[in-house]
């Protein structure tokens, strides 16, 4: 029977479509039985797996000969094997786990999707008569790189991948850009009274915001604006010498050396006045003086920069809403139950432990999303007060977003304290310090132990766990004490 090298090496500098029709006749099943093993016994998911294996070795034949070749066997005879089978489980494996992710993904943004439908469907409709008057304001509140982001989107009806390109970024970025921009503008337009989805103020915005200019204007501004610009760039003994020759009025010419930007009007008079008052506009002309230069307005680079380092921090934040709303279902029934916690020893069956042990996970994401909301919350409020951090939850509460009510309902301020009240500047390291934690710690559903629920500084939160339920060190890294306290 011809080996595989044989057969790849036909199809590789011959074409031979019957070698590489042999080869996959031959090693169908084992790629098949690999893929399927691979993505949890989904048929039509291993049968994508074994078309992608199959076409990578069309692909990749050449390649392998040449591998193949250098190759030499241990073997008694000397003579070279090649082993396909190796190389096609390896490549099942790859193929298989960059599907699964792939597939992951995909139903994880059909979840999103039909979770964002749901709580859109909950709102009010929107007026454009209510965003008109407030658009404009607030995208001039916003910051320039989040303003961009929507004026080349549904200003510019920019496609993502040209929106990209103009911001220096992918397009999968510039994607995320636009929805974090248009969360921060539908934010700011809700403190407002303007209450909107995300999804219909992109419809709106997309519908609304360009409307067609009259017939003829594109032409008739840029005549008129050339005009003006060749107007105001004319020196002064130029625009004299053009008057006299083309008879200006008097009062005309003082107006153009005088102001130099007003369009003159020329109309004809008779040289002979011109020459008599001409001496004493030249003599006027020299009394005027040169305009003093304007210094260029200076911007505190350092300042620009930490600015827009906070906002992209706080847009950071917006953007893993979607993700966190996930929580707020499980968030109310896990809350429910955690005063219901029977003991160790009880009789329970496995399905009812492992529900346990599900409904004891979700309340603790829904921990970090709770403490996760008040970081947002935390974040606006610092950034209409000066960089500063409130002193406590109900300074900060009108910026906890009113769609999570639910969630807030389930958890209580008061078993939360605030570790770093003050200004949000003096914070070095905001990724590495404590902004709020929870007062006393809980059983860790997944290890021995307890476990605490931390919100940081830039925003993120996290659960640490302590087997022996001592927090100390670990926390006395990452507290600061308040500046100027």
């Amino acid at each position: 029977m011809t080996d595989d090298l044989q057969l790849l090496e036909r199809y590789a500098r011959q074409g031979s479509e019957d070698a590489f029709g042999q080869l996959v006749a031959r090693h169908l099943n084992f790629v098949y039985s690999a893929a399927l093993r691979q993505v949890g016994g989904e048929a039509s998911l291993a049968q994508d797996v074994a078309q992608l294996v199959f076409t990578n070795l069309a692909r990749k034949a050449a390649a392998l000969c040449t591998q193949a070749c250098g190759q030499v066997s241990a073997g008694p005879d000397g003579g070279r094997k090649f082993l396909l089978a190796g190389w096609l489980h390896r490549d099942t494996r790859f193929t298989a786990l960059e599907l699964l992710r792939k597939e992951s993904r995909r139903r994880r943004r059909e979840q999103d999707a039909v979770a964002m439908q749901l709580l859109d469907s909950q709102d009010p409709p929107t007026d454009w008569t209510q965003i008109r008057p407030l658009l404009d304001e607030t995208l001039d509140r916003m910051p320039s790189a989040d303003r961009d982001a929507l004026l080349l989107r549904f200003f510019e009806r920019r496609s993502f991948g040209e929106i990209g390109a103009a911001m220096g970024v992918s397009e999968d970025a510039a994607r995320k850009r636009v929805s974090r921009s248009l969360d921060l503008l539908r934010e700011l337009l809700g403190r407002r009274g303007v209450t909107a989805t995300c999804a219909t103020l992109a419809g709106l915005l997309m519908a609304q915001t360009v409307q067609a200019a009259p017939a003829g204007l594109a032409a008739a501004l840029t005549t008129a604006s050339l005009a003006a610009t060749a107007s105001a760039s004319t020196t002064i003994g130029t625009l004299i010498h053009t008057m006299i020759s083309s008879k200006a009025t008097l009062g005309l010419v003082t107006a153009a050396a005088l102001g130099l930007t007003t369009t003159v009007g020329l109309q004809h008079i008779s040289h002979q006045s011109l020459q008599t008052d001409n001496a004493g506009l030249r003599e006027q002309l020299a009394r005027v003086p040169a305009p003093a230069p304007q210094a260029a307005p200076t911007v505190d680079p350092s300042e620009l920069a930490r600015l827009r380092a906070e906002h992209s921090e706080l847009l950071r934040l917006r953007g893993e809403v979607t993700r966190l709303r996930r929580a707020q279902a499980d968030a109310a029934k896990a809350a429910a139950t955690e005063s219901k916690k029977p003991t160790q020893d009880d009789d329970s069956t496995p399905e009812e432990l492992e529900q346990r042990a599900r409904m004891e996970n979700s309340l603790a994401i829904a921990r970090m999303s709770y403490v996760k909301y008040w970081g947002l919350a935390f974040m606006l409020y610092s950034a209409e007060h000066g960089d500063r951090f409130p002193d406590s939850f109900e300074q900060a509460a009108k910026y906890f977003p009113p769609e999570q009510a639910a969630l807030a309902s389930a958890f209580s301020t008061d078993k939360y304290e605030i570790m770093l009240p003050g200004a949000s500047r003096d914070v070095q390291h905001p990724e590495k310090v404590i902004l709020v934690r929870e007062k006393e710690p809980w059983p860790n559903p997944n290890s021995t132990g307890t476990a605490r629920t931390y919100l940081f500084a830039d925003g993120h939160s996290e659960i640490h766990s302590a087997p022996d339920g001592d927090y100390t060190a670990w926390e006395k890294e990452r507290i600061q004490a308040p500046a100027g306290r």
